[in-house]
């Protein structure tokens, strides 16, 4: 933020079983002050993902990753989706970043 490399910098906590909809709630709030209604969670990534688009330059950090997380899912738009962000995964676990960078990789492919 210091260097104004990033518009808005974004944490959220991911745990084992992640509750998607505290997730996006997370998100939402901390990007744009925005708050969702009462939206099933399909519903509320894509309005995430629309949110999330009309910013240029967002850091996302998303702690205590113990399983893969969906992006998708949670509304957070990659790859050619958005290319103004960059998204920093913390776990302790080794694994989790394989399988997840394979999933990305797939995605690509």
């Amino acid at each position: 933020m210091r260097d104004n490399l990033f518009d808005l910098t974004v944490m959220a906590i991911v745990t084992e079983k992640p509750d998607m909809k505290q997730i996006q709630g997370v998100l939402a709030w901390e990007q744009v002050r925005f708050k969702f209604g009462e939206e099933i969670v399909i519903e509320r990534a894509k309005l995430l993902s629309e949110r999330i688009k009309k910013q240029k330059r967002i850091l996302f950090f998303l702690d205590d990753l113990s399983a893969g997380i969906d992006l998708d899912r949670v509304g957070i738009p990659f790859g050619t989706d958005h290319t103004g962000f960059k998204i920093v995964l913390f776990s302790g676990c080794p694994e989790v970043f394989f399988n997840q960078m394979n999933t990305a990789m797939n995605y690509f492919t």
